[in-house]
């Protein structure tokens, strides 16, 4: 799976991107069967086990001094995680696709500016499968790419695709806006092997208007080849879906940092809303959570001489980072802990993307592995 990473929906250390379409209408075509869906309320802040520890260890550096063909900006860069490699669209190269393996050595870089096969004006997320087969979505393009960075086949997808993962059963979910019979108004898609969207599903109540992002959600694996878990970006709640739209089962914590809301806020002039960020599921069933709050040191910023474009600096105080575990199946918080600063993505293998710089001021992706120690269920 594909992360955007940042909070929020963005190409750049600072931009919004807005989809082609403002507002959907709902689509009668395509609907979730929630009968028999199981909800499940997690409350308090208290974690059940006090000996239990959340540790990210680094498992890979990338960038760096010795980056030099701007693989590593600021932030923004798309990334997934394969099996022989790490994957990851530059944020300032929009229609390159890099390979990295697991020592951080650069493999090869393909793609260029353009139309054409393997072209791209610009890459909006990427996801690669359990085969390493890549799946790149831009330009209303889905794209397979090899393993090796071969361009294999393409299909036209009209709309923006936000986020994707790829399930082992074949099938590829995507969220965003996208334009196809019985799509409007939807934010989950599920396309076939073909490309081809083949259900949509998972509308909130109301009108899908981009402005209040009720339709974002991040994406990761279910505890079955044919499902998937979404975490709602303006909410704490997780979804387990199936692929034929079906919801198996409703995960809501109800804490105090991170209520619903409907309008997204300028992170520059008002205090951001929270934000979660996505779910992984590990493979004892625990539920892991990363999600951005206010730091509580946060201060407005305002256009000056020196900063006429309203760039938020990583020395400004922003964003702080709570990554959680839940027990669904017991309905309990088993862990929780709050790190200073913002994490930018907890992506479906378990790993959470951080930035870090060099002595010399270089940036550095580092790819953490999230660990529960001391403890237990």
């Amino acid at each position: 799976m594909s992360r955007w990473l940042f909070g929020g929906i963005r190409g750049g250390a600072g931009s919004v991107l807005l989809p082609l379409v403002v507002s959907l209408l709902h689509s009668a075509s395509v609907t979730a069967q929630e009968s028999t869906a199981t909800t499940i309320t997690i409350s308090g802040d208290r974690p059940a086990c006090a000996a239990c520890v959340i540790e990210l260890p680094v498992v890979v550096s990338i960038g760096g001094d010795a980056d030099s063909i701007g693989l590593i900006g600021r932030d923004g860069e798309r990334l997934s995680v394969g099996k022989g490699a790490i994957w990851i669209a530059p944020a300032a190269l929009g229609h390159a696709l890099a390979a990295i393996d697991w020592s951080g050595r650069h493999l090869h870089t393909t793609g260029r500016s353009g139309q054409g096969p393997l072209e791209h004006r610009f890459i909006e997320t990427l996801t690669v499968g359990p085969d390493d087969t890549g799946h790149v979505f831009g330009d209303g393009r889905h794209a397979w790419v090899g393993p090796d960075g071969t361009f294999a086949r393409s299909s036209r997808l009209a709309g923006s695709v936000l986020r994707a993962l790829a399930l082992p059963e074949g099938s590829v979910v995507v969220n965003g806006w996208v334009s196809a019979r019985g799509a409007a108004g939807f934010p989950l898609h599920v396309l076939d092997r073909s490309g081809r969207v083949v259900t949509s599903f998972g509308a909130p109540a109301g009108p899908l208007d981009y402005g209040d992002f009720s339709g974002v959600r991040g994406l990761g694996p279910g505890p079955d080849k044919d499902s998937f878990w979404a975490a709602r970006f303006d909410r704490y709640e997780l979804t387990l879906w199936t692929v034929d739209g079906t919801l198996r089962k409703r995960v809501v914590r109800d804490v105090g940092w991170l209520r619903p809301w409907v309008r997204y806020k300028s992170a520059f002039r008002e205090r951001p809303q929270p934000q979660l960020m996505g779910v992984y599921q590990d493979a004892d069933g625990l539920l892991w959570t990363l999600s951005l709050v206010p730091d509580p040191d946060f201060r407005p910023i305002t256009p000056d001489v020196w900063n006429p474009n309203m760039v938020r600096r990583k020395e400004d105080p922003w964003y702080d980072t709570i990554i959680e575990v839940l027990d669904a199946d017991a309905g309990r918080l088993l862990a929780a802990a709050r790190f200073d600063g913002m994490m930018h993505g907890l992506l479906p293998t378990g790993h959470v993307v951080s930035y870090a710089a060099s002595p010399l001021g270089a940036q550095i992706l580092e790819l953490r592995r999230t660990r529960l120690v001391s403890g237990g269920r």
